[in-house]
């Protein structure tokens, strides 16, 4: 049970020390991974435009510092957006000197020597051109956001402005009914293009592009037949001698070969008279009618190009924009400070620690020597703390918190330990 009880004591140190690091009345820095690779110095705040955006500036005074110095103490001067400043943030974070960077290891003396309202930035857009007469059409918006930046519209001026040739792609489409087996479709059409921003039109022969039929079916078709000759005793169809008392309908064959037409795509069913006989140049004439079916298909046809637009005279809003500040940055506050910087040059990773270490309690011998009696009074303040602690400690029972111990927890000669082993409670 005796390393037990060593074990606890080392608590206890460890407990001491941390009360320790906190009570010392310096801020222990928190060292960022990246460091500022320059440094700027502090100057009125200039129009940055709309590509660049405002930057905090820093001033340090590096004069007679080499790159081979372990440390220096310098006076800064360093903007921020933050009132409450601690004088550790990423713009003092870090100097170089050279080649060399130096951290930050301690600020003294941090006050607030100013406050600004920071320069906006401004921005330029035009809008695109539209046709003179609509411009209340095209107001421009009176916010716009870009790039998680919002911008306010605080001017803007009609402008003329050319709306240049414009190439609009083009289809149409066509449906074909009925269409005859072996019948071509026209492989172009007229197209008509209305522009929905001028209201002119321009037309264009486009050419075919694509086409898709459905199924075939028979549809009702008829004929003119004209007859010359009538009332002779016998007829010429065509090579096919017909007498004159026939019945028309039974040479529908003789009639589609004589049409040039495919008995396979078309049928008659009957051929009669229509009229009576007529006189033509000197001959006796006779109309008659065919009807039947025919096979035909629908197409649908598609048809697709470009039409072009010519140019014309047209106006545009020349716009404005002024830079909305956000609450994080409605104000830039100038500070000065005592800063003590530490070279990390040729310091392996256990090196930078150590030096953070080294700084620390350099920080600390600094507070006390500049501020004796405050420093002393928190150190007795500290000790009779940890003594008090440690007291109330060692008055309690290792193994019942609620027991006073009176063996100074020297446990092989408590009583009440030898009944814990005893009963085998340990």
């Amino acid at each position: 049970m005796v390393p037990k009880q060593k074990k606890h004591r080392a608590k206890c140190v460890l407990v001491g020390a941390a009360v320790l690091l906190i009570a010392v009345p310096r801020p222990v820095p928190a060292f960022a991974a990246a460091a500022q690779e320059a440094q700027e110095s502090i100057a009125g705040q200039e129009d940055a435009g709309p590509a660049e955006e405002m930057k905090l500036k820093i001033m340090a005074d590096t004069s007679g510092v080499g790159s081979g110095d372990r440390k220096f103490k310098t006076t800064i001067t360093f903007e921020s957006y933050n009132d409450s400043d601690t004088g550790f943030n990423s713009l003092t974070e870090s100097i170089m000197v050279g080649d060399t960077k130096f951290v930050l290891s301690s600020i003294d003396g941090l006050k607030m020597t100013d406050s600004r309202t920071p320069a906006r930035r401004t921005m330029e857009f035009t809008t695109d051109t539209f046709v003179k007469g609509k411009e209340n059409e095209f107001l421009p918006e009176e916010s716009v956001k870009k790039d998680g930046v919002s911008w306010t519209l605080t001017d803007k001026e009609l402008i003329d402005s050319e709306i240049p040739d414009r190439v609009k792609d083009a289809v149409a489409s066509k449906r074909y009914v009925g269409v005859e087996k072996g019948v071509p479709i026209p492989d172009t059409m007229e197209y008509t293009y209305t522009d929905g921003d001028t209201g002119e039109s321009v037309s264009e022969m486009l050419p075919l592009t694509g086409q898709s039929e459905s199924a075939w079916y028979w549809t009702p078709f008829e004929f003119p037949i004209t007859v010359s000759g009538y009332g002779a005793e016998f007829l010429d169809l065509n090579g096919t001698e017909v007498s004159a008392n026939a019945r028309l309908t039974d040479y529908s064959g003789e009639f589609l070969d004589m049409l040039g037409l495919s008995r396979d795509y078309y049928r008659i069913d009957s051929v009669e008279w229509d009229g009576e006989p007529y006189e033509r140049g000197g001959e006796t004439c006779r109309n008659a009618v065919g009807t039947g079916e025919k096979y035909v298909t629908d197409i649908d046809a598609v048809y697709s190009g470009t039409v072009t637009l010519p140019h014309r005279d047209g106006a545009a809003w020349q716009c404005l924009y002024m830079e909305e500040l956000d609450d994080s940055r409605r104000a830039v506050y100038t500070y000065t400070a005592e800063a003590v910087y530490v070279s990390t040059a040729g310091q392996t990773p256990f090196g930078r620690i150590l030096g953070v270490i080294s700084a620390f309690y350099q920080s600390v011998i600094e507070a006390v020597m500049e501020h004796p009696f405050l420093a002393a009074t928190q150190l007795v303040a500290l000790a009779a703390l940890i003594t008090f602690l440690v007291s109330r400690r060692k008055k309690k029972c290792l193994y019942d918190s609620s027991r006073k111990c009176a063996y100074n927890r020297d446990c092989a000669n408590c009583p009440y330990y030898t009944t814990l082993s005893r009963d085998g409670e340990l």
